[in-house]
């Protein structure tokens, strides 16, 4: 999904920054209410001088399951968790590191928004999982 690119981009990975929260991508992916809870996780980041820094979270190119509601879509995704940490962008020092290789089931809500989907909400459902499978 194209939000979760823009928010990896807003988290700083692959920049020498602190986190963006006011990264346009993020406009273009979502919409409220997950619009102001990336940005405020991400102006907490950019607070502290701090961003993630490693490989983003590899998503599968399939959800696990979809739940079509005309207006509205859930999508199940299976992530393997990237080698990546929050790091304090001055000084370099890893603040928290990520479980690399784990799975974890995430959930998100879209939304139509013109002519196309927008992330509405997305969360975290079941980590350290050996698979994924279908929460319905």
């Amino acid at each position: 999904m194209a939000f979760h690119d823009a928010y990896n981009t807003a988290l700083g990975i692959g920049s020498d920054g602190p986190a963006d929260p006011d990264a346009a991508a993020l406009r273009q992916t979502a919409v409220e209410p997950q619009l102001s809870a990336a940005r405020e996780y991400l102006s907490t980041l950019a607070s502290e001088g701090q961003a993630v820094s490693g490989e983003p979270n590899a998503r599968d190119p399939w959800p696990v399951a979809m739940l079509d509601f005309d207006d509205t879509v859930f999508v199940y995704d299976c992530v393997t968790q990237g080698d990546n940490a929050i790091v304090d962008v001055s000084s370099g020092d890893t603040v928290t590191t990520n479980d690399a290789g784990v799975l974890r089931l995430d959930t998100a809500e879209l939304g139509r928004s013109g002519d196309g989907w927008k992330v509405v909400s997305w969360s975290v459902t079941e980590e350290g999982l050996e698979e994924c499978t279908s929460p319905e």
